[in-house]
């Protein structure tokens, strides 16, 4: 049970601004209905200028000319509707405060949007008090964010998005993109922080990428902030509950120089105890203990806008136990279990096994009150910076989207629980940036033929550094190697790239009032590269050699010394949507999809060494590599659905039909194509 308390400080008017290994199956499906229907008053002002977004890019704060948005507003009203005129680009919309940005997305997704599609608003998040990427899944179908620790949390819609088993690595590439204020980032630790403060959370169907950002096969999740308000304004929220939980919340908007450029510059700070207590050394683990801010500049000319914005998110938590239970040699116990192997043998017993490898019995079979000998913290630190230019060039807009990435995440400590520390977990170090650039030009998309072209290029590089496997006191002992020494270290370090440069066009015909057709088309060619070296980490000072240290390794799982050298992967996809919307009434509106997606291919990042024991010598040695890259995944999507509004739009409702092929589709699977003399694999799993 949690108990939670809150207030809030609103000062809406201060003089003064506060100082702030890898396999692919050759056929998949997927077929399903997905549907909401909510109630909701939904008041548009009169004077509303309606678009039709066949775009998952949201321009509605790039107005150039002319933004007004509730408190949002910038200037004053007399001087801005002396600017208003209405010819101007697409994007130039009055929205009063009888509807806000994210009532206007939750409006134009549910009833103008020709594919399925849904929305949570800002006053939903704050109203339920939404903070994490769980929170949003309980609103929106068919979304799940699987939510681990920062590396592994990999988002899926319709479950698709992950590997349907084990773990992703660097150089997975998802069906799925995660966008934020119109930029994608490609790598899960960009997925951190606190997502309460937003104008929209939306969430479209189907392939993606034809009308810019990065490609997808499945959907696309976009996150809209709150923008920056030329009228000043500053709220402190705080909400305290058990086990030690405080979260605070601080949000200071205003004008900088008069009606031309503005700021907004938001912080949090999350804390609580962990709800698993260690009865060793009275750690709580599982608990929060995460921060960040968010700043942002919009600027306001009378041919265009700009956006900047500057984030950082970071975290120091004991998330790894719970995580990861079950990686380490003797994690997580509920019992006295039993291992049966395939062949019908019965191995010895949990508190067995302990006994005879360690002397020494079970201290608890409580998940809830382990007892680790080597805990340790999982860190993150994610830096974040956009930039968005649009500039109106007549009756059609130039974009222009920046961005670059930096982040960085440690994971120490083992998992082993019972006081043993044998040495096998979840360490590893995570390092990457990202850097994209978006150029697009496109018409007002009311025009009878809108449309939309541009180019979109990124370079995402990643590194990772595990030490999985680093002895502990007790190794030598479990794994009955004497040269298992305490600080012998399996170090495997990965290296991906990933470059992709795309061009891609969209456009809508409005036949009539009643039919539209969308129509679009993306090409990417990717270069993926990646570098795997496994290295040991060897001790001096010990009476074992190097050689039988590494052995030492290999009999517990490692990889030994080995280099896959540079690999390198070109690929060329297309990514095409044909998109009919026929709008029956005013109240009712069906529409057809079919898309063709395209994912290049996933390099291994966490590629293996097949190493083969000699029973004579009693020796391991290298045998072959698991794959390097998968093949390239295609998609076909097919989907029709109804949107109904009723009730003087008290009453929405958006049904969908789809079915969804997906041809060689990215898994993690056992690689057995080695095999002994008996025909028994030789290989581990093989993961990406």
């Amino acid at each position: 049970m949690l108990i939670r308390l809150d207030w809030n400080l609103h000062l809406p008017a201060l003089r003064q601004s506060l100082p702030m290994t890898l396999i692919t199956l050759p056929l998949g499906f997927s077929f399903g209905y997905s549907g909401k229907a909510y109630g909701k008053e939904m008041q548009m002002s009169p004077d509303t200028h309606e678009t039709t977004p066949e775009s998952h890019h949201d321009h509605s704060h790039m107005a150039g000319k002319k933004i007004a948005a509730g408190h949002h507003a910038h200037g004053d009203n007399k001087k801005d509707s002396k600017q208003e005129n209405s010819s101007s680009a697409p994007e130039d919309i009055v929205v009063t405060a009888s509807m806000s940005a994210g009532d206007r997305k939750m409006h134009d997704v549910m009833m103008k949007t020709s594919r399925f599609g849904d929305v949570v608003t800002g006053k939903e998040a704050q109203t339920e008090q939404f903070t994490t990427l769980n929170d949003y899944s309980y609103k929106v179908p068919g979304f799940r964010p699987n939510t681990t620790t920062p590396h592994y949390s990999r988002m899926s819609i319709r479950g698709l998005g992950q590997p349907m088993s084990g773990s992703a690595g660097i150089g997975y590439q998802s069906e799925t993109a995660f966008v934020v204020d119109n930029v994608a980032w490609l790598q899960p630790d960009y997925q951190a922080g606190d997502w309460s403060n937003i104008s929209s959370f939306e969430i479209g169907y189907g392939p993606g990428g034809t009308a810019g950002g990065h490609n997808s096969d499945v959907g696309i999740i976009s996150i809209m902030t709150a923008l920056p308000s030329f009228k000043r304004s500053t709220q402190y929220e705080q909400t305290v509950g058990n086990y030690g939980h405080t979260n605070e919340k601080l949000d200071s908007t205003g004008s900088i120089a008069g009606g031309r450029l503005a700021y907004r510059i938001t912080g949090y700070y999350d804390n609580a105890d962990g709800w698993v207590h260690d009865i060793l050394n009275g750690k709580r683990y599982q608990n929060i203990n995460r921060g960040g801010v968010r700043a942002q500049l919009l600027g306001v000319g009378e041919n265009y806008t700009d956006r900047f914005i500057f984030s950082y998110n970071g975290s120091s938590e004991y998330t790894q136990y719970g995580e990861s239970a079950g990686t380490g040699g003797a994690t997580a116990p509920i019992g006295d279990s039993v291992l049966v192997y395939g062949n019908g043998q019965y191995a010895g017993s949990y508190a067995a096994t302990l006994l005879s490898r360690l002397h020494t019995s079970v201290l608890t079979y409580n998940p809830y009150r382990p007892a680790l000998a080597d805990p340790g913290k999982e860190q993150s630190n994610v830096y974040t910076a956009s930039n968005e230019l649009n500039y109106h060039i007549g009756r059609n807009t130039l974009t222009s989207i920046s961005a670059v990435g930096l982040f960085s995440g440690v994971n120490s400590g083992t998992t082993d629980n019972q006081n043993v520390w044998i040495g096998t977990g979840g360490e590893m170090d995570d390092y990457g940036v990202q850097g994209s650039e978006e150029l697009k030009f496109s018409s007002p998309q009311n025009d009878r033929i809108a449309w939309t072209v541009g180019l979109y290029g990124v370079d995402n590089s990643a590194w990772n550094r595990m030490h999985h496997i680093s002895f502990g006191r007790d190794a030598a002992a479990w794994y009955s190697q004497p040269a298992a020494v305490t600080g012998l270290t399996q170090w495997e370090k990965n290296y991906n790239t990933n470059i992709q440069a795309a061009a891609f066009a969209q456009t809508v015909i409005h036949l009539n009032k009643q039919f539209s057709l969308t129509l679009g088309v993306r090409d990417s060619y990717d270069i993926q590269k990646f570098n795997n070296k496994f290295e040991v980490g060897y001790v001096r000072g010990t009476p074992y050699s190097y050689e039988q240290q590494l052995q030492a390794l290999l009999a517990a799982g490692g990889g030994g010394d080995a280099r896959t050298g540079v690999q390198r992967n070109d690929h060329d996809g297309v990514t095409a949507i044909i998109n009919p919307k026929y709008q029956i009434n005013e109240n009712t509106m069906v529409y057809l999809l079919v898309g063709h997606g395209d994912k290049t291919v996933s390099a291994n990042g966490n590629a293996n060494p097949i190493n083969v024991y000699n029973s004579t010598t009693k020796q391991y040695s290298f045998y072959a590599w698991s794959p390097f890259f998968s093949k390239p995944t295609t998609s076909w999507d097919y989907e029709g659905g109804v949107k109904t509004m009723s009730f003087n739009g008290q009453l929405v409702s958006n049904a969908n039909f789809y079915w969804n092929d997906l041809y060689n589709y990215q898994t993690n699977q056992v690689y057995n194509y080695h095999l002994e003399g008996s025909k028994n694999p030789l290989a581990l799993s093989c993961s990406v």
